[in-house]
């Protein structure tokens, strides 16, 4: 008798187990550590299923069910197991497998019956075992190169950004495009984060050469911005919060084809919760909140005692005044802008380039290159004297 909804085992017959594996996440690590695993041990998953959130030096990934069954993890949260290790356990049985450490994806288990000559070859290369392919049937070379390409990490450039990369005295040389007082708001920021050295500033503005903000000079125009870079006298950079959207935008995009890693400006109050996924040059001001599973993309200003809450979708160039309240599963498009005091209820999509006013009330979408007003109508009297 078969129960809906639940796969039941044979007893007669032998669990098959399937290796869950970490694939490698990131060309320049080799590990992972473990945030959270999402299911419980024993639980029933599907294909696609996300299991947990794991985290590299540079963000957050998630890892998803390879195939149906019984779920039984193999390491813990806070563990940091190597790439291609097996973290975890697929069954088609709810009862416990027997007990293994974590390991290596061996490649002892590759039948000749099932497996083309150049396709076990290949297979055992890399370590993969015949439990690691779902099909049934002869399984061929191309299927071994498909199931490698579904964990393939892009390969560095030669020429990389990453070859004018020096860190004088073990500190990260940092320059500010742009100047005046949103180059101060960013500096102060800068400034609590470690190993970090604010190197000066690049702004047009003929009033502020030769001029220091917050001890930071102003070294020239932004004329000078790639000479410098091609001279190796930084190593990152990032924008001011400037809030000129078009202008921030075109400054980013100037760095990225010069190839400049942009670094993100995170002020120490500002809370970054588990599973959030952050681009590059970013500014996160002060008392900022971003929760859980939460994506932003580059180039954002995030000001002051701002909220995300957890799973939004924020894209890149987007601004923000002081106490922005986002509520979850919030998806904002590119260079949208936003004023001060602003409340957007859950599920809310704000498209690209949308402005919203001080103190709006977002209940419902707002379409792309839309403007939201708010009326507001205030009084100002004399005060009544006391007789």
């Amino acid at each position: 008798m078969l129960t809906r909804g639940v796969a039941m085992t044979d007893t007669n017959t032998t669990p098959n187990w399937h290796p869950v594996v970490l694939p490698q996440l990131e060309v320049n690590s080799e590990r992972a550590l473990l945030v959270a695993w999402l299911v419980a041990s024993g639980e029933a998953v599907k294909k696609g299923t996300l299991l947990g959130h794991w985290e590299t030096a540079k963000s957050v990934h998630e890892m998803t069910a390879p195939r149906a069954g019984y779920f039984f993890p193999r390491v813990a949260e806070g563990d940091e197991p190597d790439f291609l290790s097996v973290v975890a356990m697929i069954g088609d049985t709810n009862q416990e497998p027997p007990p293994s450490p974590p390991h290596r994806a061996a490649a002892s288990t590759i039948s000749a019956t099932r497996f083309t000559k150049k396709a076990a070859g290949l297979a055992q290369q890399h370590g993969l075992t015949e439990a690691a392919f779902q099909k049934s049937g002869i399984i061929t070379e191309r299927d071994v190169t498909a199931l490698l390409n579904q964990h393939s990490v892009p390969q560095i450039p030669k020429t990389s950004s990453l070859d004018n990369l020096r860190l004088p005295s073990g500190l990260t040389r940092i320059l500010v495009i742009t100047g005046g007082v949103g180059a101060m708001h960013l500096i102060a920021i800068l400034r609590h984060q470690a190993r970090v050295n604010v190197l000066g500033c690049l702004d047009d503005a003929a009033e502020l050469q030769g001029h220091q903000l917050f001890g930071v000079p102003v070294l020239g125009p932004l004329t000078q911005l790639e000479t410098r870079w091609r001279n190796g006298e930084f190593d990152q950079a990032i924008i001011g919060a400037t809030a000129d959207v078009a202008l921030r935008r075109r400054l980013f995009q100037q760095c990225k084809a010069l190839e400049i890693p942009m670094a993100n400006a995170i002020d120490p109050s500002a809370v970054i919760d588990a599973g959030v996924v952050l681009g590059e040059g970013n500014i996160i001001g002060a008392q900022v909140h971003i929760g859980m599973a939460t994506r932003l993309g580059d180039n954002n200003f995030i000001a002051a005692k701002g909220n995300i809450d957890h799973h939004n979708h924020w894209g890149s160039h987007i601004l923000t005044g002081p106490g922005v309240m986002s509520s979850s599963f919030v998806k904002v498009g590119d260079g949208a802008r936003f004023g001060t005091g602003i409340y957007i209820e859950p599920l809310v999509t704000i498209g690209a380039g949308a402005v919203i006013s001080s103190g709006a009330l977002l209940l419902g979408p707002v379409p792309a290159d839309h403007l939201v007003k708010v009326r507001v109508t205030t009084e100002t009297v004399p005060l009544k004297k006391n007789s």
